[in-house]
């Protein structure tokens, strides 16, 4: 199918200049982005075309229908949900065919978010001792940071049925959550050492500096990392911005938690007793009956009405390693088995002279399409490495879908740390494990670690 830029001219007019092919690369890139498979190069590709397509004053024509003097039209658009850039037909000009991928609404970026995850609990199974890739994978593309903000009731309604994304695989995420595991992704809350020396709040606001998100205004305008921002009305300033911007004035909050309530739509926050309503939809991870509980990390989207009220339009709460480490983890299994890791690293480091790193996978790692519970490496060299996966359950479905993930990381060492068959020995046997495998790969001679799996006995 023939992709071709089309100079703007009103309807039934004659066109001033003829239609200008795009390139297979552009129209290659432009077909996975609009199907939701973009890469990062593509992504680029496309936001360039697109830049293009706006301040040439121009229309993309499709080629679809065989009719080169009245084809359907594209103007570029804001997408009416996350008022991310994108491409709308021109009603009053033709239609595209109906097998035409332009025919349909364009997809939120496809993610690997994995098999089985529950349909209520915004992407995981907070029993399962894992993730298994439920709650943010794929690529760690930026998403969008500037939401449009519903007004009317009939709009919140909308709003929530389009917060939740699917994929091919059946499984879903919240659209919060893949904001705030971009941002910590970036930062390197989810790396032990982390890459700075200030706190996670701290460097998500450094970060914030650098993402542009419209002409004049950078997140760092529109982010709040205290939980007094929202007390002592600071987040004004950030209205004040997106105002200026042509923007309806909203902000991103990010903020430790210490209880809430799902169903009751409220949260405290941490150090302080006092009660945070939340006016749209509150999202916890694995609901009010998780086992995996506080503290958590908060990622809401406040907004400042046209009477001038400020509210909390909606929100997501995940659980972190502990409060002041923004870190993400899937149970309390996890944050055992991190425990346990930092204490081997820190040992091997003392004792050994060999310095590991960690890392939580927020995405897909690597070419595995999986996202591993933990991967350890060496700092010095990195490329040998080590995975561990976190068993949390003996059920068979559970254990089929580990399976799945296994085998998907059939390439790398993996060391299966299993604390639901071993609850109080479990931590001794991992950290034995990643010593004989550090010890095993160290820098100061050739690897000698073997793929496959590495019993914790």
């Amino acid at each position: 199918m023939t992709l071709a830029t089309i100079p703007k001219h009103p309807s039934g007019k004659a066109k001033t200049q003829s239609m200008t092919p795009l390139s297979e690369s552009e129209i290659s890139a432009l077909n996975r982005w609009w199907d939701g498979k973009a890469s990062v190069a593509d992504h680029a590709c496309v936001l360039t075309l697109l830049d293009r397509l706006h301040t040439g004053s121009a229309w993309l024509a499709c080629a679809c229908t065989g009719n080169d003097d009245d084809p359907p039209l594209m103007a570029v658009a804001r997408n009416s949900m996350t008022q991310g850039l994108s491409l709308r037909r021109l009603p009053d000009r033709p239609a595209h065919r109906s097998d035409c991928r332009y025919a349909s609404e364009m997809r939120e970026p496809l993610q690997d978010e994995g098999e089985g995850a529950d349909d209520t609990d915004w992407g995981g199974d907070p029993d399962d001792g894992g993730g298994d890739e439920t709650v943010a994978a794929g690529e760690p593309l930026q998403p969008n940071f500037v939401f449009a903000v519903a007004r009317s009731a009939r709009a919140q309604r909308q709003e929530a049925a389009l917060e939740r994304v699917g994929s091919d695989r059946g499984t879903t995420i919240h659209l919060l959550a893949r904001r705030m595991f971009w941002l910590l992704h970036e930062a390197g809350t989810n790396r032990w050492p982390q890459p700075y020396t200030t706190t996670d709040q701290v460097a998500l606001l450094e970060l914030a500096k650098k993402i542009e998100l419209t002409q004049g205004l950078v997140l760092w305008d529109v982010l709040y990392c205290h939980p007094w921002d929202w007390w002592e009305n600071k987040m004004d300033t950030g209205f004040d911005k997106c105002e200026g911007q042509g923007l309806k004035p909203q902000v991103w909050w990010l903020c430790e938690i210490e209880d809430a309530c799902q169903k009751a739509k409220w949260v405290h926050l941490v150090g302080d007793g006092r009660q945070v309503d939340i006016d749209g939809r509150l999202a916890i991870y694995g609901g009010d009956g998780s086992p995996a509980r506080y503290p958590m990390l908060m990622c809401a989207l406040v907004a400042r009405l046209p009477d001038g009220a400020v509210r909390i339009m909606q929100a997501y709460a995940h659980p972190i390693q502990a409060i002041k480490w923004w870190l993400p983890v899937d149970s309390n299994l996890e944050r055992q088995a991190v425990r346990d890791l930092l204490s081997v690293m820190n040992w091997l480091q003392d004792d050994k002279q060999v310095l590991l790193e960690m890392l939580k996978p927020l995405f897909s790692w690597n070419a595995t399409g999986a996202r591993p519970d933990f991967v350890v490496s060496h700092r010095q060299d990195p490329k040998p490495c080590v995975v561990i996966e976190t068993m949390g359950r003996e059920d068979a479905s559970y254990r089929e879908r580990k399976l799945r993930t296994l085998q998907r990381l059939a390439a790398h060492t993996v060391i299966e740390d299993d604390r639901v068959k071993d609850p109080t020995g479990a931590g001794k046997k991992l950290s034995s494990a990643v010593a004989r495998w550090a010890l095993g790969t160290s820098v100061r001679g050739s690897p000698r670690g073997r793929r496959g799996a590495l019993s914790c006995s």
